[in-house]
């Protein structure tokens, strides 16, 4: 019995691999050319959404896909193998991603997201004021998903299950299924904070690509500035609908909140250690903010001028490695280094950063295409208009289709026509790139959306209630893109 379940269940791998494979290796080969499209063109079409398709699927994971991708550009002989490697990992942005990687793993090998997540929500200053409360909860969600994101969820639902417990609420009740979405989606747009690391990397890969070949460079401090005026936003909104809608939060009134972190409570305080990775994160990234505003010319710019974003983490990494406590490395360099590392995503970040510049390559023809397909629906929109249109699109598909899939498909076809926006009105590019990979995250409304959503959809709370899904949840997700649409907006006329 137990092997034909395990026959039964092959099949559909080998059927999906199958067509996986075709669409990689085959079909660019076979499939007529159109328009000025050249046949390396036709190939590297194919071939993306072959990797899409692939991607789409989890049991095929992130490392095959990238290295049947990989075979695939050698074939179509767009590149040499000398050439191939150039283009991945001497590529400055993957190697920067790897350092990144071990820069955001300081602070959660020390435990310090979580710490800052539990201080939060043990204010004393919260007590007797549920609503307040409720903000403070999501916006420690928010904090978990994005520095420590599944395992962030998985944390703060817990944490969440505890209050419940504690506070003699009804497993089923409103009050848990308002908390239970509004802790799941903060953590998840928690997640997009950090460009450089987790699933939104695959996204931001796509991003990433079309604003290097227009000599445009992401500032990490703007996009971090938009995400957190979203989050907060989104955040603070979600506790007032609740107060709105008259949930019951009437056991938080007189409840003791520092109970739900055990007897820590109110004297959680960050060691030494802790306090060394934040500071230390928050150097690395402060490159990005003084390089905005100080003059290349002066002599801070120019000794700046000396680094990139890249060699700027690895300076900020020597510098945390060189601390110790009792004679030792505050981490294990090497274990660090070796644990921190996702070689999945930063395989697919270097295929689709190789497929994503073949699609812009202008002698292959498919840019040129794309742009006259195109061009009839966005040409002679207003900029908020096509921003709504692009919030729209990409988080109802997201939550259809896996969203990595859909992030990297948006952020493909959609980033030329921002840059010329860029160009023509001035808006920051930046602030585009992070409205596109937080409609991709904005998912939770059905299991394909993403790998980690079915630890929300499988609550009892939600999954026997699929009216306050589709009700409430549906209208969070509307709310979501008319949100993204205003706030970014703004942001990208501003920054």
């Amino acid at each position: 019995m137990a092997t034909g379940i395990k026959k039964q269940g092959y099949g559909p791998y080998i059927i999906k691999l199958l067509i996986g494979l075709f669409l990689i290796f085959v079909f660019g080969w076979i499939c007529p050319t159109w328009g000025d499209i050249s046949r390396a063109g036709i190939q590297t079409i194919w071939i993306f959404f072959g990797l899409i398709f692939l991607l789409s699927n989890s049991q095929f994971g992130l490392i095959l896909p990238a290295l049947l991708g990989f075979i695939a550009v050698l074939l179509t002989g767009v590149y040499t193998p000398e050439g191939l490697i150039a283009a991945t990992f001497g590529n400055s942005t993957v190697v920067q991603i790897i350092f990144a990687y071990v820069l955001c793993q300081t602070i959660i090998a020390t435990g310090a997201g979580e710490l800052i997540s539990k201080w939060l929500i043990t204010r004393k200053v919260l007590y007797g004021k549920p609503y307040l409360f409720c903000f403070v909860f999501f916006l420690a969600s928010w904090i978990m998903g994005a520095f420590a994101h599944i395992g962030g969820i998985v944390f703060v639902l817990a944490l969440l299950d505890s209050l419940i417990d504690q506070l003699g609420e009804e497993k089923e009740g409103g009050f848990n299924r308002w908390m239970s979405l509004g802790a799941f989606v903060s953590a998840a747009i928690g997640m997009a904070l950090i460009p450089f690391q987790g699933l939104p990397l695959v996204i931001f890969g796509a991003i990433l690509t079309a604003m290097a070949q227009s000599g445009i460079v992401l500032n990490y401090a703007v996009y971090m500035l938009s995400i957190v005026a979203f989050s907060l936003a989104f955040t603070a909104l979600f506790a007032v609908v609740m107060k709105l809608a008259r949930v019951n939060v009437t056991k938080l009134r007189t409840f003791d909140i520092s109970s739900i972190v055990g007897s820590e409570g109110s004297g959680l305080r960050m060691n030494r250690k802790q306090v060394i990775a934040c500071v230390i994160f928050l150097f690395a990234i402060a490159y990005s903010v003084v390089t905005a505003f100080v003059s290349t010319e002066s002599g801070l710019g120019q000794a700046l001028a000396t680094f990139d974003q890249c060699t700027w983490f690895i300076l900020a990494l020597a510098i945390f490695f060189i601390f110790r406590e009792e004679g030792k490395p505050l981490l294990n360099e090497e274990r660090t280094f070796r644990d921190s590392i996702s070689w999945g995503i930063v395989l697919a970040v270097c295929i689709f950063n190789v497929v994503g510049g073949m699609l812009a390559n202008p002698e292959l023809g498919v840019r040129g295409w794309l742009n006259a397909v195109l061009e009839p629906v966005f040409s002679g929109l207003p900029f908020p208009v096509f921003m709504l249109l692009i919030c729209f699109f990409s988080t109802i598909c997201t939550n259809l289709f896996a969203n990595a899939a859909v992030g990297l498909i948006v952020g493909t076809l959609t980033m030329p026509f921002a840059i010329v926006y860029s160009q023509t009105i001035g808006i920051n590019l930046t602030v585009y790139g992070a409205a596109v990979t937080m409609s991709a995250m904005f998912s939770f409304m059905t299991m394909a959306a993403a790998g980690y959503v079915p630890l929300f959809l499988t609550r009892p709370c939600i999954q026997k209630h699929q009216k306050f899904l589709w009700g409430v949840g549906g209208g969070t997700c509307l709310g979501g893109i008319l949100l993204m649409t205003v706030v970014f907006t703004l942001l990208a006329y501003l920054l």
